[in-house]
C-alpha cells in the first residue's frame, strides 16, 4: 500500500510518514488537511516531463499519485444480428389495428369522463353524497313474504274429475231451469255483467248466457273448469262470441280488475269454510258490484233438513252407485256428510264434506251486515216470492247492494 508523506505541524522541513489505514481516500485525513497546504500534481506524462527539465523542489507538500492498472487491450465488442421480423399475416396485422382502435377509443372514453368529471358543479357532488349515504344507512329491505300454501281441503278431492259422474241425467234440463229462474229474479238487461262464483262444469253460465247476459264462470276445480270449456264447445252455435269465459280462482279472492251487474253462488256452494272465511266470501261478493247490484243465494234450508237427520241416502249415477250418510253438528251449524262412490270398474272414492247450514233469518243478518237490502225470498223454483219456512227444501235469495 502506498504512504502518504505530509507535513508536520512543529516546522516545514520534517516530513511524516502516514501509517496506511489514513490512505487517500479516508474522511479523516482530509478535514485535518488545510487546502493551503495542497500542491496540485498534473497528469502522469506532464509530470515525467517536468521531472526530465526541471527537478523538483525540496519543500512543499507532495502527494504521490498510485499506480494505475496496465490498461489491457479491450476486445472489440460484436453487437449480435439482430433476428429477422416474422413474417405478419394479413388476419394478423387486422387484428392488431382493431386493437390499436380498441386502446384509442377507450382513451377517448377516459377523456370525456374526465372533463365529465371535471364540469360537474360542487353541489351535484354533494347530493349524490348524500344520495349514496342514505343509501347506505337504509337498511336492506325484507324479502316479500312467500304466498302461504294452502292446505288440501275436503272439496279438493271431492270436485274431481269424478265427481261429473255424479250429476244427474235430466242436469242439463234442470240448469236449463235454473237459469231461466235466476234471469227472472235479477232482472237484468241484455248485455248486463254476471259473475257466477263456483260455476261447476258451467251449466248455469252457458244456459245464462244463451238468455243474452255476459257471463263470468269461476271455480278452483280444475277438472270442472275443463268440462265447462267442453261444454262451452260444443254449444258454441248458440253462443255469442264473448258472451261466456271460464277462469280459475277462489271464491275468498275474487278478480278485483273489474264488477259486474250481478253475483251469483247457486247450487249449495255457499258455507264450505269456516264462520269468518264464510264471511270474507260474502264481502267479496259484495265488493264486486256496483252501487244497485244484486247478489243472488241458494243453499238448501237448515230447517228443512234437520227434520230429517241423521240420514242415510243412495242414488246411481253414471256407471257407479253413490251412498250418502248425513248428520248435524248443531253446536256450529254444520252438516257432515259421509259419503261413498263405487264404480262397477272397481274403482271407489270415500269423502267427509262439512257445510253451514243457513236459515233466511241466518242469511238476511249477514247480508244486511254488510251494507245491503234484501229484495226477493224464495223456498224453491216453482214458488217465487213466497217462502214457507221449514215446509221450503231450498233458499233462494236475493239482495241488492246500497
Amino acid at each position: 500500500m502506498p504512504q502518504i508523506v505530509g507535513v508536520a505541524d512543529d516546522g516545514p522541513d520534517e516530513q511524516v510518514l502516514i501509517p496506511d489505514e489514513r490512505a487517500p481516500g479516508n474522511p479523516e485525513f482530509v478535514e485535518r488537511v488545510d487546502s493551503s497546504e495542497l500542491e496540485l500534481v498534473a497528469d502522469e506524462e506532464e509530470v515525467l516531463e517536468d521531472d526530465a527539465s526541471d527537478p523538483p523542489e525540496s519543500s512543499g507538500f507532495v502527494i504521490p499519485t498510485l499506480a494505475r492498472p496496465a490498461e489491457t487491450a479491450a476486445e472489440p465488442v460484436v453487437a449480435p444480428e439482430a433476428p429477422e421480423p416474422p413474417e405478419v399475416t394479413e388476419a394478423q396485422a387486422e387484428a392488431t389495428e382493431a386493437r390499436v382502435e380498441e386502446v384509442e377509443e377507450v382513451e377517448e372514453v377516459e377523456e370525456v369522463e374526465v372533463d365529465a368529471i371535471e364540469s360537474l358543479d360542487t353541489a351535484d357532488l354533494v347530493e349524490v353524497d348524500q344520495r349514496s349515504l342514505s343509501e347506505e344507512a337504509a337498511p336492506p329491505s325484507p324479502p316479500p313474504d312467500p304466498q302461504p300454501k294452502r292446505r288440501k281441503a275436503w272439496y279438493d278431492d271431492v270436485f274431481g274429475e269424478h265427481y261429473l259422474s255424479l250429476l244427474p241425467p235430466t242436469w242439463e234440463e234442470t240448469g236449463a231451469r235454473d237459469a231461466a229462474f235466476i234471469h227472472a229474479q235479477l232482472g237484468l238487461d241484455a248485455g248486463a255483467s254476471v259473475l257466477d262464483v263456483a260455476c261447476g262444469d258451467g251449466r248455469h253460465a252457458i244456459e245464462l248466457a244463451k238468455l243474452g247476459l255476459a257471463v263470468t264462470g269461476l271455480d278452483n276445480s280444475l277438472a270442472l273448469l275443463l268440462a265447462a270449456a267442453q261444454n262451452k264447445e260444443a254449444e258454441a252455435t248458440e253462443l255469442e262470441q264473448g258472451s261466456v269465459d271460464f277462469m280459475h280462482g277462489d271464491m275468498r279472492r275474487l278478480p278485483r280488475d273489474r264488477q259486474f251487474d250481478a253475483v251469483l253462488c247457486v247450487g249449495s256452494s255457499f258455507g264450505y269454510f269456516e264462520e269468518d272465511q264464510n264471511r270474507l266470501c260474502l264481502q267479496e261478493m259484495y265488493d264486486r258490484l256496483g252501487v244497485g247490484g244484486r247478489l243472488l243465494l241458494h243453499v238448501f234450508n237448515r230447517d228443512f233438513v234437520v227434520p230429517h237427520l241423521p240420514s242415510r241416502s243412495w242414488w246411481q249415477g253414471k256407471r257407479c252407485m253413490v251412498i250418502d250418510e248425513a248428520e248435524m253438528n248443531f253446536f256450529a251449524n254444520r252438516l257432515r256428510i259421509h259419503r261413498t262412490i263405487i264404480f262397477d270398474d272397481g274403482r271407489q272414492y270415500e269423502h267427509y264434506m262439512f257445510m253451514r247450514a243457513y236459515t233466511v233469518q241466518d242469511l238476511g243478518k249477514a247480508m244486511s251486515q254488510i251494507g245491503m237490502r234484501v229484495i226477493e225470498v224464495s223456498g224453491s223454483r216453482d214458488t217465487r216470492g213466497r217462502f214457507y219456512g221449514s215446509a221450503s227444501p231450498d233458499i233462494w235469495i236475493v239482495a241488492e247492494r246500497k
